[in-house]
């Protein structure tokens, strides 16, 4: 196993998916998600609002190893503080995204 700072990588932490980012963070008019796989999968990415609620569904299909960029347009969303998941056949990560006006 390598060490990654005081902690060790695990083989878990290798094969996972990797949500990398969405930016600008805060947004305005559109996000672009960024994230790679470690294998072909079915992939689910999704937003949604302090109460849980998903707003929208930016990806839902299988998709290729590798890295992946996809562009959403969010001029439609009310400002405030939402959450993004990306979900994979090998787990999911959750961030923050926050919307401006």
């Amino acid at each position: 196993m390598r060490k990654r700072g005081d902690e060790e990588e695990t083989k878990e932490d290798q094969e996972s998916d990797k949500l990398l980012s969405a930016y600008p963070n805060p947004a305005d008019k559109s996000v672009t998600f960024q994230y790679y796989l470690e294998t072909e999968s079915a992939v689910t990415l999704k937003i949604f609002d302090l109460a849980g609620r998903v707003v929208a569904t930016v990806a839902d299909e299988s998709q290729s190893k590798g890295p992946h960029e996809v562009k959403y347009e969010i001029s439609n969303f009310e400002a405030g503080v939402y959450f993004y998941t990306l979900k994979t056949v090998l787990g999911k990560e959750t961030k923050g995204l926050v919307i401006v006006r």
